[in-house]
């Protein structure tokens, strides 16, 4: 009888009397991931990777955990009664197997056992090879590489004619960090490079090149990829080169597993593409997995790979620190024709890139996209304190296509309000762009588009943020400092088009240059707040769609052009008229029941100053006890429905008191 671990499924138990066709006999719901389990006895104890020590009695229906209360659990298995579930007033008590008491022991593989084993041959098999060490490995093992056949300075390559062993137990330690070492498999027909089923390994120093499937297949806990580059005498210290296989150069699977340092699709120079279909795959089977170091030395360099330099399904991956799609200097890009640098899709979720200090930031240029939200399994990812379309030092543009593209997905986070999260996204063709039905609620807070690291506005985007088919309720900006967007941009800051689009929130964000377009039908948008200053025309059009409501802007530009409604835009709503006006006291007309929102003009700004709703009629009143700044007020209007005018015509009034209202309790004098 075989007791199956099968991670969320629990435990498996399978009748093997005949090897040829085993039966499933019985399943054990353990209510948490099953990694392990053991059989003595009465007892079957199960290690459950998010609840610690699972132990279960023959015959009951309860998991004792940790002794602090019972955990019922249904279970069916084969050959146990089942009885009444078993319940403790008190705490467990050790339990004893085979007269002994039961103990956690922590073991550091690495100095478990001292058993080396040095390669010494670049053949592929024999006395001395790879795949001889490989074959006889016990927990705690190293390989090592005998420099004086892998010179570090004119590196020897082992041809691996077929897969080479499994490495399937605990511990072991490949180090090629003082040597030359490189694995090439382009005389194999198929397979793969190392394979590593085990945990708490590390694999160091090696160049892994020409495979026809994975470089390097790791499906276990707690390995570590690579290490420090600076380290070792090695052509990239620590770190491994893996480059040139038709595949993945690597499939992560596994939970808290670390790569660091690595280069990942180019040559040992870093600036030529030696290109694997996807650089690092990091599986749906992954957690907590890491990738990048803010220490100097274990950054990975993840560029020139065909599809993307790094494609994550996983649950709380770590991207921090890394160099995508330029060289190790981080100052040219290696293969611009990258599909993306970054894809999270097909589920992945609690994703961070970047981070808050400079040197968890991740530079992110030279590719068709940035960074790719695609699918919408996937939410809750997380894109703070990066440079997108810069070089390494965000003062020069190094342009992807998309600096990040969201697709289909909802619950997105780029940037945020706490000290470093801001992105830096500059150079691109489009900044952000979002699109694909049935997505909403991705919030883009407190970046900088089209400025360098200095805070100049020089690098522009050609389009800040696009907003294209569907998506709904994205927030672009908020009320406070903090939240508001930088916007410089060619052509526009933020364009929408497409039916759909619905409540999308635009607040508080400072726009230079270009102005927003709400196309293509796009309705029910909120603009509020937004500061527009130097804007050659329209900083505000609406065409086709209506009920978008502009509230409190300020405009520093040519007024007439401020707001512009065309092909039945926001239904031309028309502008309110200005019947007298001085610094107190502003009269006219505009629809009936609608709200009327003054701005005082000084020189060629438009800054909010007030609002009053007009009658039944049509008519309003606005009445202020202090005087209003400025020589001028243009007025939109409002409507029940959110649409919103242009402005109405500049109207000049004097700054004197004669107009002071009697509400105010003073006269004139």
């Amino acid at each position: 009888t075989a007791y199956v671990s099968c991670l969320g499924n629990g435990i498996q138990i399978v009748d093997l009397s005949d090897p040829d066709q085993p039966q499933l006999i019985g399943e054990v719901d353990t209510q948490s991931i099953a990694t392990d389990c053991y059989v003595a006895d009465d007892l079957m104890l199960v290690a459950g990777s998010d609840s610690g020590l699972l132990i279960f009695e023959r015959g009951s229906q309860t998991a004792l955990n940790n002794g602090s209360s019972p955990v019922t659990s249904q279970i069916q298995m084969a050959g146990f009664e089942a009885l009444p579930p078993l319940t403790m007033e008190t705490p467990l008590q050790p339990i004893h197997l085979a007269g002994k008491e039961s103990k956690i022991i922590g073991v550091d593989y690495h100095k478990q056992t001292e058993k080396t084993c040095t390669v010494t041959s670049i053949e592929d098999s024999g006395t001395g090879s790879l795949r001889e060490c490989l074959s006889n490995l016990t927990e705690g093992s190293t390989i090592t590489f005998d420099p004086q056949v892998f010179p570090a300075a004119d590196p020897s390559t082992i041809f691996i004619n077929s897969d080479l062993p499994e490495v399937n137990v605990d511990g072991i330690t490949i180090d090629a960090s003082n040597a030359g070492v490189i694995l090439d498999g382009s005389q194999q027909e198929s397979g793969m490079g190392l394979q590593i089923y085990a945990s708490n390994s590390r694999i160091m120093g090696l160049q892994i090149i020409n495979f026809h499937d994975q470089g390097i297949k790791i499906h276990g806990d707690n390995n570590q990829l690579g290490g420090n580059r600076l380290n070792g005498s090695a052509p990239t210290g620590e770190g491994n080169l893996i480059s040139g296989n038709w595949n993945n150069g690597i499939y992560l699977g596994g939970n808290n597993n670390i790569v660091l340092g690595n280069l990942i699709g180019t040559d040992v120079s870093s600036s030529i593409a030696f290109p694997n279909n996807v650089g690092l795959f990091v599986s749906e089977f992954c957690e907590r997995c890491v990738i990048g170091s803010s220490v100097p030395g274990e950054e990975n360099v993840l560029s020139g790979n065909s599809y993307s330099n790094l494609t994550t399904w996983g649950n709380h991956t770590i991207i921090q620190g890394n160099i995508f799609g330029l060289d190790i200097s981080g100052t040219s890009a290696v293969m611009p024709d990258t599909s993306s640098n970054i894809l999270i899709e097909s589920g992945a979720c609690n994703t961070l890139v970047g981070g808050t200090e400079a040197d968890e930031r991740n530079i992110i240029s030279g590719a068709y996209i940035g960074v790719a939200f695609s699918d919408w399994p996937s939410y809750q990812n997380t894109v703070i304190g990066n440079y997108i379309g810069t070089d390494i030092t965000g003062t020069s543009s190094i342009p992807n296509q998309d600096g990040i593209s969201i697709f289909t997905v909802s619950y997105s986070r780029i940037g945020g309000t706490e000290d470093g999260e801001a992105n830096l996204i500059s150079g691109n063709r489009s900044g952000i762009s979002l699109n694909g039905w049935s997505a909403s609620d991705n919030i883009i807070l407190g970046n900088a588009l089209g400025y360098d690291a200095n805070g100049e506005a020089n690098l522009p985007n050609g389009t800040g943020i696009s907003i294209d088919t569907g998506q709904t309720h994205t927030i672009i900006g908020g009320y406070t400092s903090a939240e508001g967007n930088l916007l410089f941009s060619d052509e526009f800051a933020l364009r929408i088009t497409g039916k759909g689009i619905k409540h999308t929130y635009i607040a508080g964000n400072n726009i230079q240059q270009n102005g927003i377009v709400l196309g293509g039908y796009s309705s029910e948008n909120f603009v509020q707040r937004n500061t527009f200053t130097n804007i050659g025309a329209d900083a505000v059009r609406v065409d086709y769609g209506t009920g978008n409501l502009l509230r409190e802007n300020q405009f520093t530009m040519e007024l007439q052009y401020a707001i512009l409604l065309v092909e039945g835009g926001n239904l031309e709503l028309a502008a309110p008229v200005v019947n007298s006006a001085n610094a107190y006291t502003i009269a006219g007309n505009a629809c009936p029941d609608c709200h009327i929102e003054i701005y005082s003009v000084t020189g060629n700004t438009a800054s909010f100053a007030g609002k009053t709703i007009t009658d039944e009629d049509g008519v309003f009143l606005f009445e202020s006890c202090v005087p209003l700044p400025g020589e001028k007020v243009v007025l939109t209007a409002i409507d029940a429905y959110g649409n919103t005018s242009a402005f109405s015509n500049p109207t000049p009034y004097t700054a004197d008191d004669t107009g002071l209202p009697e509400k105010c309790g003073l006269s004139a004098d």
